[in-house]
């Protein structure tokens, strides 16, 4: 499957809330081997970042910040990046709302962040 950059970073932190749903252990596997690249490909994405902060910003006593007149550069450079296609070796997971009924911990964000990785199919929730 071939996605942007910044899709990988902006649905790491929701692929691991949807790591502890209660799935059978095969998605579970690919699931955690997901998470593992997708982390790879966010510690590219963050160092870039850190780069571009170096490059854009200035040091402030103990931090270093983008000065406002790069601040245009700075994301432009940025979201050039992160617009960058990866090709990853995964497949969308197929997971059921009902698993997903049994876990209060899930919220909105969690779909938008995951809705190019993970499809929810509608089963019988009340058996």
């Amino acid at each position: 499957m071939k996605t942007k950059l910044i899709d990988i970073v902006n649905s790491l932190d929701s692929l691991v809330v949807m790591s502890e749903l209660e799935i059978d252990a095969q998605t579970a596997y690919d699931l955690g081997k997901m998470i593992i690249k997708f982390n790879e490909e966010n510690q590219i994405y963050e160092q870039k970042r850190i780069k571009l902060i170096e490059k854009y910003g200035e040091r402030n006593s103990n931090e270093m910040r983008v000065k406002n007149e790069n601040l245009p550069a700075f994301f432009n450079e940025l979201a050039e990046f992160g617009n960058l296609e990866v090709e990853t070796p995964f497949e969308k997971f197929i997971i059921s709302k009902k698993v997903l009924s049994m876990c209060p911990n899930i919220k909105p964000k969690h779909f938008i962040n995951t809705a190019e990785f993970i499809e929810f199919y509608d089963d019988d929730i009340d058996e």
